[in-house]
């Protein structure tokens, strides 16, 4: 078949091929093959089409039915190049998903702790140290040398009776609006 080509380095292309590449159907290729190549040969049972003529194949699409056949094809993906590409998806998501499941994790134990969770389970969450969390809140006077808030970010926070070998101590949890006011504080 090459053998009668006039040139076995050009790029050739069938009717459907160029159908497929396009997603029109053959009968509208061989419809506007016979309009505008009323001598064109068939090579065996079907056309066989250069660069050249598939140009003016595009040019009469464009005109007769406003398809462009040079931008589609350019979007013309097999399906195996689909399936890589739904592949790499996956696996981007199931990355990403990898990434996030310690913050999903913490959002979870925080909504179900009465919406408040304490700063070490804060600074964990944000992949900081407690005492580095601790250190910055004191640093950018948030909280005070004994880790309680003062009283213009009491609204970021709960400050609960906690016990620890039967004595009570103050400790401080963040709330839902301090967890997001605090994440532009120390990350």
């Amino acid at each position: 078949m090459t053998n009668q080509l006039t040139n076995p380095n050009e790029k050739y292309y069938t009717v459907k091929e160029i159908s497929e590449m396009i997603n029109v159907p053959i009968s509208t290729i061989h419809g506007i093959v016979k309009r505008i190549m009323p001598n064109k040969k068939k090579l065996g049972k079907t056309f066989i089409f250069t660069e050249l003529e598939v140009s003016e194949i595009s040019k009469e699409l464009k005109k007769a039915h406003n398809i462009d056949i040079t931008s589609t094809r350019k979007m013309a993906v097999t399906e195996y190049e689909e399936a890589e590409i739904v592949a790499n998806a996956i696996a981007i998501m199931h990355r990403k998903l990898k990434e996030l499941q310690p913050k999903v994790d913490s959002f979870e134990r925080f909504i179900s702790t009465e919406n408040h969770i304490s700063i070490g389970e804060f600074a964990k969450t944000n992949g900081i140290g407690r005492n580095k969390c601790f250190e910055m809140l004191r640093n950018n006077g948030i909280i005070d040398g004994k880790n309680i808030p003062y009283q213009q970010y009491m609204k970021y926070f709960i400050v609960r009776q906690v016990e620890k070998n039967g004595i009570l101590f103050p400790t401080a949890f963040i709330n839902a609006k301090g967890m997001e006011y605090l994440k532009g504080v120390v990350l």
